[in-house]
């Protein structure tokens, strides 16, 4: 029997409006009156979620935010897991900018620029927090993650990327426009794990979903790994069980009625 099942947000229970559907909302709630906990594990910052909490009466356990870096309650409380060191984040700030990258930096509560008109268009619709201009990202203390523009597929790009960050972070593909850059041994999973721990849950009785491949570890770790239709290939190669319904055709509710409400035999 499950008692958990872990969403990411993007692309796996938000639809392509950033919305959730009534039929998603309906199988968390469903979810829930079965006794089995609902956690949400994404990219996005802790700030932009609590709402999403509250609108689908997650109470009463934590959820995971910023890839990993956050673990907050849903009265708003963050324990921030793991900032990038001040002094590695530095460094790769000015090799990022040698190159001409466009870069974004993100704390608890904000996300700063220098110059970066790609990325201020995406994080001006996302809603993920405040937004501000600074004369020098590399003197900023505390950062959680940094952002890069570069679409999914300019593979060498991001491969020069990587090269460049070399072993001092990790870098993430977690939507086609950008990767993201958190410290080392960082991830949804690890952060995951705790929590898993702390509600005296086996991981073999825990289900996650998502679609990109920054939700690998998570999916391969626990009991049951789903990609949705829209996921990665490699994602897909790596789950348990595909969906075969994308985040536009409530891809989260047939998981949880197949799995969990046993409605789909």
């Amino acid at each position: 029997m499950y008692k958990m099942v872990v969403l990411d947000l993007d692309g796996t229970l938000f639809n392509s409006q950033t919305m959730v559907s009534e039929k998603n909302k309906r199988a968390i709630q469903a979810c829930m009156e079965r006794g089995v906990k609902v956690v949400l594990a994404s990219g996005r910052m802790h700030g932009f979620m609590m709402p999403l909490v509250r609108d689908l009466n997650l109470h009463h356990h934590s959820h995971v935010a910023c890839n990993g870096n956050t673990i907050f309650t849903h009265h708003g409380q963050t324990e921030d897991v793991a900032a990038i060191d001040d002094e590695v984040y530095r460094n790769l700030v000015k090799r990022y900018k040698k190159e001409n990258l466009e870069i974004a930096a993100f704390s608890k509560d904000c996300i700063y620029y220098e110059k970066a008109p790609r990325l201020l268009e995406v994080f001006s619709r996302s809603q993920d927090g405040q937004i501000l201009q600074v004369e020098a990202l590399e003197e900023l203390t505390g950062i959680l993650k940094m952002v890069i523009y570069v679409r999914e597929e300019n593979v060498q790009e991001e491969k020069r990327i990587r090269e460049i960050t070399k072993e001092d972070a990790t870098i993430l593909r977690t939507y086609h426009l950008f990767v993201d850059v958190v410290g080392l041994n960082v991830s949804k999973y690890k952060a995951l794990e705790r929590l898993i721990k702390e509600q005296n849950i086996d991981p073999k009785q825990v289900i996650a979903i998502g679609d990109s491949e920054n939700d690998v570890e998570m999916i391969t770790n626990v009991g049951l790994g789903v990609a949705m239709a829209n996921g990665s290939e490699n994602l897909k190669k790596l789950a348990k069980y595909i969906t075969p319904k994308t985040n536009d055709e409530d891809g989260v509710a047939e998981v949880i009625e197949r799995f969990v409400l046993k409605k789909i035999s």
